[in-house]
C-alpha cells in the first residue's frame, strides 16, 4: 500500500491547519500480515444482561468479558489521571451518535485469539467516535467498527471513528500505540491524528478499511511513523 504524504486526503494538516513541508515522495507501507478476521476468535458471544455506562468515570475501571456487552448510549468520559481498560474478549457497544471521550488513558488489551471488540449497538446506526484529547490511546488485538457518524461540514477532518489530539508539541508524548488493530466501516474518516499526536514507533499492524472517506489523516509531525498495515478499500484512498 502506498500512502502519498503530500495528499490532502491523508495529511490534512499539511493543506491548511499547520503548514509544514511534507515530502512529495510516496511512503511505502510494507505488506500486511493476514487480516485479523482470519484468526479464529476464542471469545464466546455475550450472553449476560451486559452493563450500561454513562457520564465520566470517577476512578480507574476495567471492563471485562464477563460483564459484556458494555453499552454506551450517550457519552462516557475518561478524565485526566484516570485509566479505562478493556480486558480480552470485552465487547463495547455504542448507540447512535454515542461517544467515548478520553483525557486520561484508554487501553484495549486484547490477545491474538481473544480480541477486544468495539462496535455499533445497531447495524446501520453509526456511533460518533473515540475522541482522545491530550490523553493516551493503546490498542492491542482490537477491532473497532461501525462508528464515525458524519459531522458538520462533511470533510475528512470533520469526524472520524477514532480521533487523537495532542498538545501541539511535536517533541511531546507520542500518545498512540497500535498492535494488530482493525478499523472497519467508518461512516466518515477512519482515524485522525491532530495537534502533534503521533504513533509510537515499533507497534504492530493497523488495518483501516471500509471508511466512507479517508482511512487516515495525519498531522505533519506524525508522518515519520505510520504503522505497517492496510489502508485500502476506503472512499478516498490515496
Amino acid at each position: 500500500v502506498v500512502l502519498r504524504l503530500s495528499s490532502c486526503v491523508l495529511v490534512a494538516a499539511a493543506c491548511g491547519d499547520d503548514p509544514v513541508g511534507v515530502p512529495d515522495a510516496p511512503r511505502v507501507i510494507d505488506a500486511a500480515p493476514p487480516p485479523i478476521d482470519a484468526v479464529v476468535d476464542a471469545c464466546a458471544p455475550p450472553t449476560g444482561p451486559g452493563t450500561d455506562h454513562a457520564n465520566a468515570l470517577a476512578a480507574d475501571e476495567l471492563w471485562t468479558e464477563a460483564d459484556s456487552p458494555h453499552r454506551i448510549t450517550t457519552q462516557v468520559g475518561v478524565p485526566a489521571g484516570v485509566t479505562l481498560r478493556f480486558a480480552p474478549c470485552a465487547v463495547v457497544e455504542l448507540g447512535p451518535d454515542a461517544a467515548l471521550t478520553v483525557s486520561g488513558s484508554l487501553l484495549a488489551e486484547g490477545e491474538p485469539t481473544r480480541r477486544v471488540q468495539i462496535r455499533a449497538a445497531s447495524s446501520g446506526q453509526p456511533w460518533r467516535w473515540i475522541d482522545v484529547s491530550g490523553g493516551a490511546l493503546s490498542l492491542t488485538h482490537t477491532r473497532i467498527e461501525g462508528g464515525g457518524a458524519p459531522g458538520a461540514g462533511g470533510g475528512v477532518t470533520a469526524r472520524a471513528m477514532v480521533r487523537v489530539r495532542g498538545d501541539g508539541n511535536p517533541l511531546g508524548q507520542a500518545l498512540v500505540s497500535v498492535d494488530e488493530v482493525d478499523l472497519v466501516g467508518s461512516a466518515s474518516t477512519g482515524m485522525i491524528l491532530a495537534s502533534a499526536a503521533r504513533f509510537s514507533p515499533g507497534g504492530g499492524a493497523l488495518r483501516i478499511t471500509g471508511s466512507a472517506l479517508a482511512p487516515l489523516v495525519l498531522d505533519p509531525s506524525a508522518v515519520g511513523v505510520v504503522p505497517t498495515g492496510t489502508y485500502a478499500g476506503n472512499g478516498l484512498d490515496a
